[in-house]
């Protein structure tokens, strides 16, 4: 595996939580790798793009535990956006020709459907690419 199909993963995972999380809104429970619809060799960037969303200050949650794969795998513990994750996610930015929601981009990758790279430098660091689209 490459390493742009490392970064691609990452950012299918990264979308993938963050469209989980906005769907979801704040709520008790956890989360497992199964629920994000991703193929399995998805699941190692699991933990460390929670843990990189985390650090960022999108999202926060109470711990992650491997409870095993007769479990479905990794599970992350009471996962929420932040107040921060929630404005950036609102925010519009230039994708293509159009104005989209941070949001909306974000489930469409999820999805499959797009790319991160083709909406700039979005991914070079999370907040790189929305943040210049708030002036900051």
């Amino acid at each position: 595996m490459s390493g742009s199909d490392n970064v691609q993963r990452s950012e299918t995972v990264i979308a993938a939580i963050l469209a989980h999380l906005m769907q979801r809104g704040i709520q008790h429970g956890g989360i497992q790798f199964a629920e994000l619809g991703l193929e399995e060799d998805y699941q190692p960037f699991f933990l460390p793009c929670f843990e990189w969303l985390m650090s960022e200050g999108l999202i926060r949650f109470k711990s992650s535990k491997n409870v095993g794969w007769r479990h479905g795998g990794p599970v992350v513990l009471e996962p929420t956006l932040t107040s921060l994750g929630y404005r950036y996610l609102g925010e519009p930015m230039l994708a293509g020709d159009a104005d989209q929601k941070l949001g909306e981009v974000v489930k469409d990758v999820a999805k499959g459907g797009e790319n991160f790279a083709q909406f700039g430098d979005f991914f070079g660091g999370l907040l790189g690419g929305f943040t210049k689209s708030m002036g900051g």
